[in-house]
């Protein structure tokens, strides 16, 4: 048994163990690099708490005075929900700072 485990052979204990151990040893997570909409993004999302909608958020940005499209606000919305970087609100529908 013991020089099954030395030369690699059958034992699939080990083998469970070391993949186990693997695991649990993951790199950390990318730095995650926002663009100056996003930022314009989470700092609207900062001041009102949360956004319901792309339009919800499109005229929280008017009240802060900041200018963006209806395509950019939409392509970085999916982004930021795809990256975790918003989640759900849970029991509303919209989305908050993770």
């Amino acid at each position: 048994m013991r020089e099954s485990l030395f030369r690699g052979g059958g034992n699939n204990v080990t083998r469970g163990w070391i993949v186990d151990a693997a695991e649990k040893i993951k790199p950390p997570a990318p730095a995650v690099r926002l663009t100056a909409v996003d930022e314009m993004i989470l700092d609207c999302i900062d001041n009102h708490g949360s956004v319901k909608s792309q339009t919800d958020l499109l005229d929280k940005l008017a009240e802060d005075g900041e200018i963006a499209s209806e395509g950019s606000i939409k392509l970085r919305l999916a982004e930021l929900k795809a990256r975790g970087v918003l989640v759900p609100v849970k029991g509303d529908r919209g989305y908050k700072r993770a």
